[in-house]
């Protein structure tokens, strides 16, 4: 091919043909210009091929870990109003406004309460898309903001004010030793840290007969505001889980689909 245009171009030379020559040489630099227009254009092609695909194993990754998340959630609020109701049932006894009172559901009580939950998102996808950089290839800019906010270090202690809740759990641990037996709190968070059952954490509460002097709790003007307290936290944690994080989760998942479904 090239003898076959080095040919052409020696034969418009040699009959001194020089503007078809000229023609014939500006259309082979057009040629040799299209030629590197449209292998320019198919590696771009490529690379945007390559980043879009980037970014769509990136969201489908933050779509998995946040359900995976939800799915934990769900055990999560569980146990959290379980511990709630603990708190509600010693919450009527002390307030005397219970007809019948379950001792064994009241020594878990006492101590249940003092229990604080938390929940920890999964933050591996999102650490990865914004390392990666394909955070900045995402078009829909409310999503962006929302999975900052959603991934930041504000858990549902720092919304609700965490020095006056972390205050209030501590001084209740700490007061509920005037009502308790030596070694009996110690026994019960070693058994629920432990993964033991009902039983086996009931064993832990009645190795001695008096494990709560109940009478002196129920009288105890400043255990009732501490209790309370301690309510007023979970109630809010109960609600920030099961409403705010949810909400923001739910809505970050429908538009991480969306973004999934421009770039099928």
């Amino acid at each position: 091919m090239k003898k076959l245009i080095r040919q052409i171009r020696f034969n418009l030379i040699d009959k001194n043909n020089i503007r078809k020559y000229l023609q014939y040489a500006v259309g082979e630099i057009l040629l040799v210009v299209i030629g590197i227009l449209f292998a320019i254009s198919i590696n771009n092609w490529n690379e945007n091929r390559k980043t879009k695909d980037g970014l769509t194993v990136r969201l489908q990754e933050l779509k998995t870990e946040l359900l995976a998340d939800n799915k934990r959630l769900n055990s999560f609020v569980i146990r959290l109003k379980k511990v709630d109701a603990y708190g509600q049932y010693l919450q009527d006894f002390a307030h005397d406004e219970l007809e019948n009172v379950d001792i064994i559901k009241l020594r878990k009580a006492i101590f249940n309460t003092g229990l604080l939950l938390t929940f920890e998102k999964n933050k591996t996808a999102y650490r990865n898309i914004t390392i990666s950089g394909d955070i900045k290839r995402i078009s829909n800019i409310a999503l962006k903001q929302d999975l900052a906010n959603f991934y930041s270090d504000n858990s549902w202690a720092q919304t609700y004010h965490d020095d006056v809740i972390m205050e209030s759990y501590y001084e209740y641990l700490g007061y509920i030793h005037k009502f308790t037996n030596p070694g009996v709190l110690r026994s019960f968070y070693k058994a629920e840290y432990d993964r033991k059952s009902d039983d086996e954490i009931q064993k832990a509460l009645t190795t001695k007969d008096t494990l709560v002097d109940w009478s002196s709790l129920k009288n105890d003007s400043k255990f009732k505001i501490l209790l309370d307290r301690v309510q007023l936290s979970r109630f809010n944690q109960v609600v920030f889980y099961q409403n705010d994080y949810r909400k923001d989760a739910t809505n970050i998942l429908a538009m991480i689909e969306n973004e999934l479904e421009k770039g099928s």
